[in-house]
């Protein structure tokens, strides 16, 4: 059986060895932007229509992080920090987390350029034809031609729709684009013809989303009845029979910015789920509340990747077409003491507060970490009707898999393999849909596994409380860089640390001599934009070389070792990473000039040991 550390650094590996991009994540090219957007949905027209439209999932407007674009697209950081805590803080008897179970909420309603795509999501369903308007945001080329619709969609802005029951066929897509579909009587022309989609703005702020959220509206929102502030659709209602029922839109937990408490649950049994059940965009067909719904599909050991079910979680979420993730390049190592600037060994990384690639000096990528942020994952929200099993579980990866993973030669078989493992022992990481959808490109599975993070993938591998580090937020954290004993160890250049691919970077000495130590400390509110932070967000850690235009410099230099410190939140509890203490590697800057990174590797959670 493969030790479990060893399966988490096979899984490291290929993330590793897959192609990369250095297009930012928000961005686009296009000279004519679309004025027609798809999406489908397991609803039909009369229940979207009741609705006066498509409404994000929740009460959007008190959360900030429901106007965030990456919590949209990628999985819920609440989820994340659920899965750490059932796996290391939980007591047995309490049941599953109850962030295991809710529906979060997202200022956005998920609509695509593509009908082929939009057909799938609508599982047999309909799929919605729609004028494309301001408020409507384009996101980059590989993000499966998305177009996130902020704060909703109008049903008059909704041209026509179409049953998806042939959409296999080939000549669905051409069905749909020559107008063969029913039309929408209630479509007013004279009030959305000729817009058309906006792109995301440069100034977007990840860090504060809603206020760039309502910056945008301010500009563009006009046309869609913009008031200055959310929501912008009218409140959902439901109607049966003679009776309208109001439809609380918000999640089914204790989440912030929502009021609603989650119903208890006895000791042994599982949480119930909450009362209403997401489709597509919202409640399923003849939704009443209360009503029982039950899965109709439970993940299992199977490699047969699963039919999505009628109604997927997450309402708003629906990833449009290829899984065109960003991926990244070998090795697991950044060591290029011959590196040139041409090489993939230290390929550069995006920095997570600005969705952009950008380095210290805004002028060379090269300071950028090779390591991009892993705590995202693409795939929609999670199904909370499926059962929560987070017992932690022995998988067996063979030995041959696992050797061409860190080769980086794995085989579209390996990686469903992987996958299949994962989906049987955490059915409600893999959502059903992307599992679909990876199996019908060679490509597209082993993208998805680049995006599982890291960290999570070794919580699930190796869930032994005795492995959970002691605290789960950081207030502290130290680096301490070594330089080797010997007559030529020392270097001209500036030697700096970075921390998460994040910028800014640490400054550690100028000019270091051999036997040289030092040991200093970041200040997380700069790098992560927090004063704590998880610790499971500090991954990784890069040495950068900056040599300046000096006949002295860009010298051959023996590195000792590196170690970290971090210090629990309100807590004295101090802990450690010896890993890199004793690597002794000779480094050299490999450019003509400016900064590069020499040497970088990851941090797993396994690393941090009690002081």
């Amino acid at each position: 059986m493969t030790p479990p550390r060893h399966i988490i650094q096979a899984l490291s590996a290929a993330s590793l060895f897959l192609p990369s991009t250095a297009t930012p994540l928000f961005t686009r090219s296009d000279a004519d932007p679309p004025a027609t957007v798809y999406r489908g949905d397991s609803r039909p027209p009369a229940a979207i229509k009741a609705n006066g439209g498509f409404h994000p999932w929740g009460e959007y407007w008190h959360a900030e992080r429901a106007f965030s674009l990456e919590n949209h697209l990628f999985v819920n950081e609440d989820f994340l920090e659920a899965v750490w805590d059932q796996l290391c803080y939980r007591e047995e008897d309490r049941g599953p987390a109850p962030e295991l179970h809710v529906n979060y909420t997202t200022a956005y309603v998920s609509t695509t350029t593509s009908p082929q795509e939009a057909a799938e999501f609508a599982s047999g369903g309909w799929v919605y034809i729609m004028q494309a308007t301001p408020n409507m945001l384009l996101l980059q080329e590989n993000l499966f031609d998305e177009v996130l619709a902020l704060g909703g969609v109008y049903w008059s802005q909704v041209r026509g729709f179409i049953r998806a029951v042939d959409w296999t066929q080939s000549s669905f897509a051409d069905m749909v684009r020559d107008g063969r579909y029913s039309p929408n009587p209630d479509f007013d022309e004279e009030r959305w013809g000729g817009l058309t989609v906006s792109e995301v703005p440069e100034g977007w702020d990840s860090l504060h989303p809603a206020q760039s959220a309502h910056e945008l509206m301010d500009s563009v929102g006009g046309s869609v009845g913009w008031n200055g502030s959310f929501p912008l659709l009218p409140p959902e209602t439901v109607r049966t029979g003679d009776a309208v029922i109001s439809v609380d839109r918000r999640p089914a937990g204790d989440v912030r910015g929502t009021s609603r408490q989650l119903p208890d649950a006895s000791p042994g049994n599982p949480r119930p789920a909450p009362d209403h059940l997401p489709g597509t965009s919202g409640q399923p067909p003849g939704y009443l509340p209360g009503a029982s719904q039950q899965p109709q599909n439970l993940p299992g050991p199977s490699r047969r990747p699963l039919e999505p079910p009628e109604d997927l979680p997450g309402s708003s979420r629906q990833p449009p077409d290829d899984q065109q993730r960003a991926s990244r390049q070998p090795p697991s190592r950044c060591s290029a003491p011959d590196a040139s600037p041409n090489t993939n060994s230290c390929p550069p990384s995006r920095n997570r507060q600005s969705l952009e690639y950008v380095s210290l000096n805004n002028t060379n990528d090269s300071l950028e970490s090779p390591f991009k942020k892993q705590r995202k994952v693409a795939l929609d929200l999670i199904d909370d009707r499926l059962p929560t099993t987070l017992a932690p579980s022995e998988g067996i990866i063979p030995e041959e898999i696992r050797h061409r993973i860190e080769q980086g030669i794995q085989t579209e078989q390996d990686c469903m393999f992987v996958l299949s493992q994962l989906n049987s022992m955490f059915p409600m990481l893999l959502h059903s849909s992307i599992l679909r959808r990876s199996s019908s490109n060679a490509r597209h599975c082993e993208e998805l596994l680049a995006w599982l993070p890291r960290t999570l993938l070794f919580l699930i591998w190796e869930g032994s409380r005795g492995r959970c580090p002691p605290c789960q937020k950081i207030d502290g954290l130290e680096v301490e860089v070594s330089i080797a004993e010997g007559a030529l160890a020392g270097t001209w250049d500036t030697v700096l640390v970075g921390v998460a691919g994040m910028t800014p970077h640490l400054v550690m000495a100028t000019g270091p001599e051999a036997g040289y130590r030092v040991r200093k400390r970041f200040d997380l509110k700069s790098v992560f934009g927090e004063k704590e932070v998880y610790l499971r967000d500090v991954d990784s850690v890069s040495l950068i070389d900056h040599a300046q235009g000096s006949v002295m410099e860009r010298d051959k230099w023996t590195l000792q070792g590196v170690r970290m410190w971090a210090r629990c939140a309100a807590s004295s509890q101090m802990l450690r990473v010896d890993r890199y203490r004793d690597l002794r590697l000779g480094l050299r800057h490999g450019r003509s000039w400016g900064p590069e990174v020499v040497w970088s590797d990851r941090i797993e959670l396994g690393d941090w040991r009690t002081e």
